[in-house]
């Protein structure tokens, strides 16, 4: 249980870091929307691929944040 109370304060934080970079929050909104979409087509494999480029392009943004810095 501490393990993922852990994880969740640490996705949350990246996540507000993250959505500080420019253009980033209106990306992640539209890489949700592309998530649901093939939710609602019943695409697992769709809404995997998604999912998996979500969190790339989350950790690419972290990154970016981070060189910044």
């Amino acid at each position: 249980a501490q393990l993922i109370d852990d994880a969740r304060k640490v996705i949350k934080l990246t996540r507000r870091d993250s959505l500080r970079l420019e253009g980033r929050l209106k990306q992640s909104l539209a890489e949700h929307r592309e998530i649901l979409e093939a939710l609602r087509q019943k695409d697992a494999d769709l809404a995997v691929q998604r999912m998996h480029d979500h969190l790339l392009s989350g950790r690419a943004a972290l990154a970016r944040l981070a060189t910044s810095n």
